[in-house]
């Protein structure tokens, strides 16, 4: 203050302090009044500066305590919005995350802000239907993935390009693989072994982009393993929002077994077709070996009376022998003919040597095959004998032999057949061994495990059946043998034949007697063929006897039926036309009984003895009819001491 001055009523200074000094000063005046009266009047100066002064430090201490008034406002505020708003809203976050975590098992959510409440109570109720609802689809998934998981064909998802996006392990099991984890994800190029069939795929992958839906679709992919699985496939495309191709989905059934039960039962058929072939060609061959020794009796027939009346040296001597040999040769051909169609029947074992047979077989086969195949033959000249049948020997060696040189075919090479006595190893002992080797093309290890199995064959179509080494092995074993193979690709193959000696058995040798000859019996020769009917006449008038021929059994009936005691004996042909020979000999012992009746077959199937003794037949002669054989048939069935009839 620099001033103060104090008037009474009248104006009259009472009191006068003044200290501006010419400073700025601010100055107010103001009246008295008492009781309604003016009793003075106070005049104030205040120095600009200390008003100021003042005025900044009014301004300060405001301000300070705004700020402080502010700051625990804020606190307060603070305090307050965290307990009542972010708590909760905090909380209400916590649980929304949890909902999206796929958490619902919070529970309700306290507030005092009760215009949360609804939103909680919302929340909540919210919540609680989701966890029904995931629930539901937990159930409906499990559910599934255990159809998909445990389902016995497999299920799969693929790209275009042959990339698995699902599989389930039914599929993995089908295509070799412990988990579906090791399919998926992988195409099929970079799975060890699996592949498949290029034109088939490109066929599947056609009908997925078309929209199709395939059912019992074939496919053929390669096992883990490398063996082929036979597939059929029920698919469909799945295609985006664009219409875009974006995989195939279905299911893969394995049908591998049934497949090779399809193909088994296609072989069987083949087999039984091929079976009824061999039926059929066996019954052919029957009959054609019956007309072809019809046509060797007379040629052998012939040539034997030929020889009887050329003396020795005559130059016409030798070809007479040299025919002979070869008609005979023809005869034992026929005879293996008849062998083969002589099914199930059982055939008598005899020693064998096998040197002769061997040269036979080369012979043969130097005849039937290319003359780049050279045919070597060692043969040891004192091995011993063997117990079997000719007839099926020839078939092991002539089936090992055409192998042999099948082999060697293309680029030729050299076949050794050698016979030797004993063997080595554990075949040690008294056996025959016959060792067929070739330098073909030799065989894998495989291929030799499967060799001696029935129909199993490594040929072309048309070269082979793959019979011939199981008959071979067949035959073998049933002799008591052992038939081993030893091969290798480019190095040849090599079978060795083991068959037992002949020990203890009695060699057929039969000291050279002088043919028998009748006493001038009289023969009826019933034949419908004129050529053997001829021959036969021929031979038995050269033996002594008397012949009547007669050209078919109704006429042999009908001159037996005129003068039944003419004749000493019958021979009689088995196949003719009308009654054949079982009939004849019928009707003719019921007219004359005891009468010695000799039948003559060319058949392929020989009577049972028990059907000879059944029709009083005396004798069986197989033709071709030799001198000797015929001969001997014809005195066995006379008997010696047997009077002419008169």
């Amino acid at each position: 203050m620099v001033r103060l001055r104090i008037l009474d009523q009248s104006g009259v200074v009472c009191f006068d302090f003044d200290r501006r000094n010419g400073a700025p000063s601010i100055s107010r005046s103001k009246a008295v009044v008492h009781r309604g009266v003016t009793v003075g009047l106070v005049d104030i100066a205040l120095s600009e500066g200390r008003v100021k002064e003042g005025e900044r430090r009014i301004l300060g201490s405001g301000i300070v305590l705004s700020l402080v008034v502010v700051l625990v406002l804020a606190i307060a505020t603070g305090l307050i919005f965290r307990v009542v708003v972010i708590k909760p809203l905090n909380a209400l976050g916590n649980l929304v995350r949890a909902y999206g975590a796929g958490r619902y098992q919070n529970g309700e959510l306290d507030t005092p802000i009760k215009e949360f409440r609804p939103l909680i109570e919302v929340l909540v109720e919210m919540g609680a239907e989701i966890k029904t609802q995931m629930g539901k689809l937990s159930d409906a998934e499990k559910k599934y993935r255990s159809i998909v998981e445990n389902a016995v064909e497999g299920i799969f998802q693929i790209t275009e390009q042959g990339r698995f996006l699902g599989a389930n392990p039914a599929l993995a099991r089908t295509l070799g693989y412990e988990f579906s984890a090791e399919l998926v994800n992988r195409p099929l190029e970079a799975l060890a072994g699996l592949s498949v069939v290029p034109s088939q795929w490109d066929d599947f992958i056609r009908a997925m982009r078309a929209g199709k839906t395939v059912s019992g679709f074939y496919i053929e992919l390669r096992h883990k393993s490398g063996d082929t699985v036979h597939a059929s496939i029920h698919a469909r495309g799945v295609f985006g929002d664009d219409g875009v191709f974006l995989f195939a989905e279905g299911i893969l059934e394995d049908i591998s077994e049934r497949t090779r039960a399809a193909e088994e039962y296609a072989r069987l058929e083949e087999q039984l077709r091929h079976a009824q072939k061999l039926e059929a060609i066996g019954t052919l061959a029957g009959g054609i070996a019956h007309d072809f020794n019809n046509i060797l009796t007379p040629i052998i027939g012939h040539a034997e009376l030929a020889l009887m009346q050329l003396a020795e040296g005559h130059p016409v001597r030798e070809d007479m022998n040299d025919l002979l040999m070869a008609a005979t040769r023809a005869r034992d051909l026929v005879n293996q003919i008849l062998v083969i169609s002589r099914r199930g029947a059982r055939v008598p074992l005899a020693p064998v040597f096998l040197g002769p047979l061997v040269l036979d077989i080369c012979r043969l086969l130097r005849a039937s095959f290319s003359v780049a195949i050279e045919i070597r033959t060692e043969i040891s000249p004192n091995c011993a004998p063997v117990l079997g049948d000719v007839s099926q020997l020839h078939q092991v060696l002539l089936n090992l032999g055409t192998n042999a040189c099948q082999s060697m075919e293309a680029q030729g090479g050299v076949l050794t057949v050698s016979l030797t006595q004993g063997a080595d190893g554990i075949f040690a002992g008294r056996w025959v061994r016959i060792c067929v080797r070739d330098t073909g093309t030799g065989m894998p290890p495989e291929v030799v495990r499967h060799i001696f199995e029935p129909y199993f064959t490594t040929k072309t179509a048309g070269k082979g059946s793959g019979l011939g080494l199981a008959v071979a092995h067949g035959i073998v074993t049933k002799l008591g043998g052992e038939i081993l193979v030893k091969s290798e690709p480019g190095k040849g193959t090599s079978f060795e034949v083991l068959l037992p000696e002949a020990i203890g058995t009695v060699l057929p040798s039969r000291p050279e007697t002088s043919t028998p000859h009748g006493r001038g019996q009289h023969i009826l020769v019933v034949d419908d063929e004129p050529a053997v009917r001829a021959v036969a006449a021929g031979m038995l008038k050269s033996f002594g006897y008397r012949v009547t021929e007669c050209p078919g059994a109704s006429k042999a009936l009908e001159l037996f039926r005129d003068t039944p005691n003419a004749f000493d004996a019958l021979l009689t042909d088995y196949h003719m036309p009308g009654l054949n020979g079982l009939d004849l000999a019928d009707e003719i012992l019921r007219l004359r009984p005891g009468l010695p009746v000799i039948l003559g077959t060319g058949f392929s199937a020989p009577l049972a003895q028990a059907t000879i003794a059944a029709h009083g037949l005396r004798a069986l002669i197989l033709k071709p009819y030799t001198m000797k054989g015929l001969s001997e048939a014809v005195y066995r069935a006379l008997a010696p001491g047997e009077s002419p009839a008169s």
